[in-house]
């Protein structure tokens, strides 16, 4: 990894530090206070310093950026969101709202400031062919070239235009988390100017990771046919349905638990490529050993997160069709006004859960990396080295 941008970058933090710390960078404001707690046993990497004598405060910050373990527990050191050790599980939904908390201005507004473009765009896009389909006849079937055409042509734009947005917003928000781990607050511009260097790289790697399940998929249907054919080919005719019905039942089942798998193993992708500037394979490479040993858990962690997620947008979804619901029955006049709510109620939403995933995504980076390469006492000496 190359040599730290700036101050409050990742980059290099696993590389011997230089300097007698100072003032947050620029586009850096100081973080809340690092609180300790004492619990448990020391953890592996995390052993007592040897003094000859009893250390002093100073001592301390210099060796760990912290207060010292003791030989009776070890030390939990939080200068941001998590504290600075491997974390429980329910530490990283914690750690996730603490996120949102500590820099609503990236983690939030960004959210919605891009999710109201978003629908803003699909508004335009789609409220000139509005009339149009209203003016329809109910008894027909049939829909005008014109109009057709309008709604696959503006499905194509808003559908590329909102993936790339939401990889760029994912890859901004987790240099956001990342920051927060340290309790640094940074600006957007200051995340955007950290994060603009891997942004195609990451849109490289969104893609990737997409024709990974698309393979998955068209594997699984290739395989459905071979194996209806040779059901058939067996003399099945008689019970053919049913057939169909448990072969298309396991290929689903298989296809789900192999995306599944993928998605665990290669999930890390886009913190490490986000965090250690590295390039696209070299970044699923990285995903799939660090995640090495640790695939239950995380498939547990990205399950619940995902669960969270899933019911925040279920009940919040039967307000917003109510209410855009009941000001269509108003009257033609005030599609409108149904349109701006649904946008606006939607892009809430869209901001409230995005930030969630992404947050939770780069916790368990973090996790992993301190579980397995003694991240966390690189991090303290990181936070120590600007006090």
């Amino acid at each position: 990894m190359s040599e730290p941008s700036d101050q409050w970058s990742w980059d290099g933090v696993n590389q011997p530090r230089t300097g007698t710390g100072g003032a947050p960078g620029q586009g850096q404001a100081a973080g809340p206070q690092p609180e300790t707690q004492w619990q448990g046993q020391p953890t592996y990497g995390q052993q007592p310093p040897q003094w000859q004598g009893q250390p002093t405060y100073g001592q301390q910050l210099a060796m760990t950026g912290g207060p010292s373990p003791t030989p009776y527990g070890a030390f939990s050191y939080r200068p941001g969101i998590i504290a600075l050790r491997p974390l429980g599980f329910g530490e990283f939904f914690d750690g996730a709202f603490r996120s949102i908390q500590h820099n609503p201005q990236v983690m939030f507004g960004l959210s919605l400031l891009v999710a109201v473009v978003l629908g803003a765009l699909e508004a335009a896009l789609f409220g000139s062919v509005i009339g149009d389909v209203l003016a329809l006849d109910p008894e027909s079937t049939a829909i005008p070239t014109g109009v057709l055409g309008t709604i696959m042509g503006g499905s194509i734009v808003t559908g590329i235009v909102s993936m790339l947005a939401t990889i760029v917003l994912n890859g901004l928000l987790v240099t956001s988390v990342a920051q927060s781990v340290l309790g640094r607050r940074v600006s957007i511009g200051a995340v955007w100017t950290e994060a603009k260097g891997q942004l195609w790289r990451l849109v490289g790697l969104s893609l990737l990771l997409s024709a990974i399940q698309v393979a998955v998929i068209a594997l699984a249907i290739l395989l459905f046919v071979l194996l209806g054919a040779g059901a058939f080919a067996a003399g099945a005719q008689s019970d053919s349905l049913w057939v169909m019905i448990l072969l298309g039942f396991l290929v689903a089942v298989g296809t789900g638990v192999l995306i599944s798998f993928f998605y665990v193993r290669l999930g890390l992708s886009s913190p490490a490529l986000m965090m250690e500037r590295i390039g696209v394979t070299a970044s699923v490479r990285r995903s799939w050993n660090l995640t090495g040993g640790y695939f239950w858990r995380n498939l547990g962690v990205i399950a619940v997160a995902s669960i969270v997620t899933g019911a925040i947008s279920g009940v919040a979804s039967m307000p917003i069709g109510m209410v855009t619901s009941g000001v269509m029955t108003l009257g033609n006049q005030f599609l409108w006004l149904a349109g701006v709510l649904s946008v606006l109620l939607s892009a809430l939403l869209s901001a409230l859960v995005t930030p969630f995933l992404a947050a939770v995504t780069a916790l368990l980076y973090v996790d992993i990396r301190m579980r397995k390469e003694g991240l966390d006492v690189e991090l303290i000496r990181a936070v120590g080295d600007t006090l």
